[in-house]
């Protein structure tokens, strides 16, 4: 809360966070950053948002519409595979068809959407990029924060306001800590290339130390002991559809017995395939957000959130389920920016979910990409846990029998 102390909303600073759902929890959690800040958005969001209201666009095409013009292209049960990679294709600024690698399959679903539309999918990287070659005059000044990564249409339009307005990156940074936490670094040096910025150092936050110690428990070379592996269950799931329905039987379970919802937290990996799949998942279940916000349920009080990875940054919940654990999601496209998807961040929200977790921890994954990763998780979590009074447990699919 600190840092917010140095904006007024009437000085028009606009906080930049990295995913809807994050801008939805700091609403709930702190109301009060609306002192200090005019607007929350995402970059994308922003980049929409302002394409509609300067006229660039009148309808900014998001993940499910693109889906349904891909079922509307003739491509059936793809849809879902053929939309992440045009998404894709966008944020890495491949804006059209002819931009897009010829031996994909997807290039030609995308020819015929713009051939039924008449024109580019104007997604939020489109919006992106329009914006960044002829930005309007009035402007906010944009404070970015928790971003580890940007895409290179995100790159764009950043340098692009930076040329313009005042844009503050702040990133998370622990001294001496183990390279899991220092990602942001890539993408600093991206922006220093190419743009005139300037930086400065906070102080190491007070668990700084601790946090290191966690790290190298958890994600260290070194072997890790097995005590408390009595606590740990361990099993697989052969599809993200598996995993999810796994984790919303499980819910529900935790439902029937009591818990109430506001306890219950649900955090899966920022990527197309557990995006594009979720509201079906978990349809039917009190829910109090969903991610991404755009096209969630209406919230219930007291319901179940279900987050994205990189929203766990200080969420404390009775009882905590993490999906997607394997970390490496080889079948999808590499998205970069605000999707996250890199394996090597998970660790880092990892921590999160176990520094925060009051009762109990369940982990899943889906089988085959990252069996080693998930001994390794299975070794450290346990060493991690064989003083933690509360029982971390291990869940990729219904027990053996």
């Amino acid at each position: 809360m600190g840092w917010w102390r140095r904006f007024r909303a009437e000085e028009r600073w606009a906080l930049v966070l990295p995913t809807r759902t994050q801008v939805a929890l700091t609403w709930d959690s702190y109301p009060r950053h609306g002192m200090f800040f005019s607007t929350t958005t995402t970059l994308g969001w922003w980049a929409a948002q302002t394409a509609v209201a300067t006229g660039l666009n009148a309808m900014p095409v998001g993940e499910q519409h693109l889906v349904e013009l891909c079922e509307d292209a003739g491509v059936g049960a793809d849809a879902i595979a053929h939309a992440q990679q045009i998404w894709a294709w966008h944020l890495d600024g491949k804006l059209t068809a002819a931009e897009a690698p010829a031996a994909s399959p997807s290039r030609a679903v995308l020819e015929r959407i713009e051939a039924t539309i008449g024109g580019c999918v104007a997604t939020e990287a489109w919006c992106m990029v329009a914006l960044a070659e002829a930005l309007p005059p009035d402007l906010p000044r944009l404070y970015v924060e928790h971003v580890d990564v940007l895409a290179p249409v995100e790159r764009q339009l950043l340098q692009a306001l930076s040329r313009r307005t005042d844009v503050i990156v702040r990133v998370r940074d622990v001294v001496d800590a183990p390279p899991l936490e220092r990602l942001f670094r890539p993408m600093i040096e991206a922006l220093i290339a190419d743009g005139d910025w300037s930086g400065s150092q906070d102080p190491p936050p007070d668990d700084a130390r601790a946090r290191q110690a966690l790290a190298e428990v958890l994600f260290g070379d070194g072997p890790a002991p097995m005590a408390g592996a009595e606590r740990l269950r361990y099993a697989s799931f052969d599809s993200v559809d598996e995993e999810l329905a796994a984790i919303a039987a499980r819910v529900r379970a935790l439902l029937d017995r009591g818990v109430w919802g506001a306890n219950i937290l649900v955090a899966l990996p920022d990527a197309p395939s557990y995006r594009l799949r979720a509201a079906q998942a978990f349809a039917g279940l009190p829910l109090r957000m969903l991610f991404p916000a755009a096209g969630a349920p209406a919230p219930t009080d007291g319901g179940v959130c279900v987050i994205a990875h990189a929203d766990l940054a200080g969420r404390t919940a009775m009882c905590t389920l993490v999906g997607g654990c394997e970390g490496a999601r080889d079948a999808e496209p590499a998205h970069g920016g605000f999707t996250r998807q890199a394996a090597a961040l998970l660790p880092s929200y990892l921590l999160d979910a176990v520094e925060r977790c009051v009762n109990t921890l369940h982990l899943s994954a889906v089988r085959g990409t990252g069996d080693a990763h998930r001994s390794r998780l299975v070794r450290a979590v346990g060493g991690r846990i064989a003083d933690w009074s509360a029982p971390i447990v291990l869940v990729n699919a219904p027990a053996a029998t």
